[in-house]
């Protein structure tokens, strides 16, 4: 198993060691989708697509490449977001109110199942807003659509660590409206849009019917 390098990461100290990947951690996603064995497949067999409400797939193979992109912005552009092509097959869940660092003022949406974070193209959700501290995947929020929750882990890959309320995340941290999530030089803001008084699922019942 080859040793993960997310590029020009900061440590938060200088001087910080930072050894070689732990080899029983997750691999991070390839290129080629959410998780890459290696092998140069021609199908899209490394490739998972976000499961929503009623057990349907979301997005597919082709769908996934395009990803939701955040860049900052340059000259007299402001930010910009790509979402992916269909974008009901990665329907909106929260989003992360950046509110301290390059992107201030940025919104950060989140979808169903497991949102990687990061500045590397192989991250659900990649920032590329001029934070040199966040590593390439930094953080994993997930939603979890039977009991409506959100929770943050971090990263395996991640070389800084992640706080929630400015306490370090050690383990899964079920998240709360209005928690505050530090990575990097980059402080979030955690605005749920479904919850226990709705969800996306109402909305596609609704659809069916």
């Amino acid at each position: 198993m080859s040793n993960y390098d997310d590029g020009p990461t900061q440590p938060y100290k200088s001087g910080r060691p930072v050894g070689k990947a732990d080899p029983n951690k997750t691999r991070p996603a390839g290129p080629g989708g959410y998780y890459d064995d290696g092998e140069d497949d021609s199908d899209s067999s490394d490739l998972t697509a976000p499961a929503l409400p009623g057990g349907s797939g979301g997005a597919s193979a082709a769908g996934l490449s395009g990803r939701i992109l955040i860049e900052a912005g340059q000259g007299d552009r402001g930010p910009r977001i790509t979402f992916p092509a269909e974008t009901a097959s990665q329907p909106v869940c929260a989003v992360l109110l950046i509110i301290h660092g390059p992107g201030q003022g940025v919104c950060v949406p989140i979808s169903y199942g497991r949102s990687a974070v990061g500045r590397d193209r192989s991250a659900r959700v990649q920032l590329n807003i001029g934070d040199p501290q966040l590593s390439g995947l930094h953080f994993i929020v997930s939603y979890d659509e039977t009991d409506r929750t959100f929770d943050l882990k971090e990263a395996d890959a991640a070389t800084n660590h992640t706080y929630v309320n400015d306490v370090r995340v050690r383990a899964s941290v079920v998240l709360a409206a209005g928690d505050l999530i530090r990575a990097g030089g980059t402080t979030f803001r955690f605005v749920p849009c479904c919850g226990l008084d709705w969800s996306w699922s109402q909305v596609l019942s609704s659809d069916k019917s």
